[in-house]
């Protein structure tokens, strides 16, 4: 606005803010299965309803310039500051989610709900959670981490709303960057153990093969799948190709010699002995 109108930009600054805001609330992809059950409960025929879980979380920076109406009697969180939360949010439940899904998807599992029915699944979640991203997450005003993580496998368990792992599984492309490079990235330079965070990316590695250890074929929902299995076509190059993928991977992680070593022990272990007995190793460390 000051390049064009000074005035403008002086009204603007002065009558209005842009508070930052963090929400979350897991809404799977509407099957013909919600919209039967719609229109056999409540009579109503809609091409697009919105299936959701009671869960919600708004929270929102209490920055306004000119007032604002009193959101926290409804359970918005007002905050100075929602940096934190997006943090806890990004890292924890978008990162445990892709920790989950591609590892899912290749044993056969369809939904989020089967992989938190497997005791391995939800040990190797937990052990995720509470030894490699917990310890650089900063303190969360009004939140016990401990029973936010605990909320997340009782979300991810629900049954009810049959989140599809298809929907969490696509774009990997663009959601590593975000929710699961900088946990690996912070490991790195911390010197943490890495074959947790290493299976993360060696299950996906697998998955964007196009098969999973039935023997079932499945698309990859993701626009740049063509150019993402391209990165794993030839084995003896997939370390080269995928982990050297800047644009996904960034540059630290291709370059730490324990993180490959990891990521192939990880990539060995799911080809020879499957998903299942690569989890009863890594839930041990």
């Amino acid at each position: 606005a000051a390049l064009s109108d000074a005035d403008l930009h002086d009204w603007i600054a002065t009558h209005v803010s842009f508070p930052n805001a963090m929400v979350d609330r897991i809404t799977p992809m509407t099957s013909n299965a919600h919209r039967l059950q719609l229109h056999d409960q409540l009579g109503i025929d809609d091409a697009w309803p919105v299936v959701c879980e009671p869960f919600i979380q708004w929270v929102l920076e209490d920055k306004f310039s000119t007032g604002r109406p009193a959101w926290e009697t409804v359970g918005v969180q007002m905050t100075d500051d929602v940096t934190p939360y997006e943090e806890m949010k990004i890292k924890l439940l978008n990162g445990s989610h892709l920790a989950l899904t591609y590892l899912g998807f290749l044993k056969g599992y369809r939904f989020v709900h089967e992989t938190m029915n497997d005791p391995l699944f939800v040990a190797y979640m937990r052990a995720y959670m509470d030894l490699d991203v917990t310890p650089q997450l900063a303190p969360v005003p009004g939140i016990d981490l401990t029973a936010y993580k605990d909320t997340l496998v009782q979300r991810f368990s629900n049954q009810a709303i049959a989140d599809q792992l298809e929907r969490v599984c696509s774009d990997g492309s663009s959601k590593f960057p975000k929710f699961t490079v900088p946990t690996i990235n912070r490991l790195i330079a911390d010197g943490r153990e890495l074959k947790r965070a290493a299976l993360v990316v060696a299950a996906w590695a697998l998955y964007l093969k196009g098969v999973d250890e039935n023997g079932q074929t499945y698309a990859i929902p993701d626009p740049r799948a063509d150019y993402c299995q391209a990165l794993v076509k030839d084995d003896p190059l997939i370390v080269q190709r995928l982990l050297g993928a800047e644009e996904i991977f960034g540059g630290a992680i291709a370059q730490s010699a324990e993180f490959v070593a990891a990521f192939e022990w990880c990539l060995n272990s799911l080809r020879e002995v499957g998903v299942t007995a690569t989890l009863e190793q890594l839930v041990q460390l």
